[in-house]
């Protein structure tokens, strides 16, 4: 208790605001409990804000950790003004690619994949430590199924409220779930091939009526869109879901990455809703309207069907040209 009031006042004379944080007019300062995250657009505006946090929190009786980190945020990391370690004072705080907050991995590319590994991981770990009950026959199907909607998917969609999916991303969460849904239901005797195979992907998911983990994933990502859409959240928060753009500095090279509003309307349109943000104020009509998501196909093993049915069509092209090749020069 004595902790968090001398906390409290060491950060309430730093009058540091959380305001437009994509614009990054000034610093912003993300405390939660005696985690503290310190946003900057210069080095040198990070330096100030730090000095500030430092010398109140002397005067209170507290210090920096010295496992502090620093880190940049940018596609363009290599600029020799950003420097290998952060310099306040007589502390020296060291700079990382990565670092976790508040359980979530950030990367310094403000990349998703490494977080994204870290889930799945997380998953795996969890999944592990479930193998025996999964393995044992005398645990039914139906309570594998719930040990695993319980204790290793939320392990998986941690934070997958602000996610931004591509075909890897989802490629490797549903991968995380097909391996223990399939250990689930087991292995099955093959008699053509004498030994025991496992279940394919489409009769685990019919044996167990899981809902799809990605439909899962949806289904929390336009429930939180839908709460910041009725309610006043903070600005931070409602700068993700910002359809407004804010240029700032030249665009790097390559295709734009999808936005956390271009995910939340891609999934709104799968619903065949066009304005998102008008059908969520009737809160009633829109949680039916997301629990709707647990009923579509499985996303993955829909793209992995499709995309076989494009290979069967380019391998019969293929076929039927070389045949007409071979009718013409005999």
């Amino acid at each position: 208790m004595l902790f968090n009031l001398a906390l409290e006042g060491a950060l309430g004379e730093l009058h540091v605001p959380l305001e437009h944080p994509e614009r990054l007019a000034e610093p912003a300062l993300l405390a939660y409990a005696d985690d503290l995250a310190v946003v900057a657009a210069t080095r040198q505006a990070l330096v100030d804000v730090s000095t500030r946090i430092r010398d109140n929190a002397l005067r209170f009786g507290l210090r920096i950790s010295p496992k502090t980190n620093y880190m940049v945020v940018s596609r363009r990391t290599d600029d020799p003004a950003h420097g290998d370690a952060l310099q306040v004072g007589l502390d020296s705080f060291e700079r990382v690619e990565t670092f976790k907050y508040l359980g979530v991995l950030i990367d310094h590319k403000n990349s998703l994949d490494p977080e994204i590994r870290a889930r799945c991981l997380a998953g795996l770990r969890t999944f592990h430590s479930l193998a025996p009950h999964l393995r044992s026959k005398k645990v039914s199907v139906h309570a594998k199924v719930r040990l695993f909607e319980t204790i290793e998917r939320p392990a998986i969609l941690y934070g997958a409220e602000a996610w931004t999916l591509n075909k890897d991303r989802e490629a490797r969460i549903a991968v995380a779930e097909n391996r223990a849904l399939r250990r689930a239901v087991g292995p099955i005797y093959d008699e053509d091939a004498d030994r025991y195979v496992w279940r394919s992907n489409a009769e685990c998911r019919r044996l167990t009526g899981a809902v799809p983990i990605l439909n899962k994933a949806k289904k929390r990502r336009l429930q939180y869109a839908g709460h910041v859409a009725r309610g006043s959240a903070p600005p931070a928060t409602c700068a993700m879901l910002d359809t407004s753009p804010h240029p700032r500095g030249s665009r790097p090279h390559g295709s734009p990455r999808k936005r956390l509003f271009d995910q939340v309307a891609q999934d709104a349109r799968s619903l065949q809703v066009a304005d998102w943000r008008e059908a969520a104020l009737a809160r009633d009509a829109w949680r039916t309207t997301t629990f709707d998501i647990e009923e579509q196909p499985d996303p993955y093993e829909a793209a992995r069907q499709a995309a076989k049915r494009r290979k069967a069509e380019r391998d019969a092209d293929r076929d039927a040209a070389r045949q007409l090749d071979f009718g013409d020069n005999p």
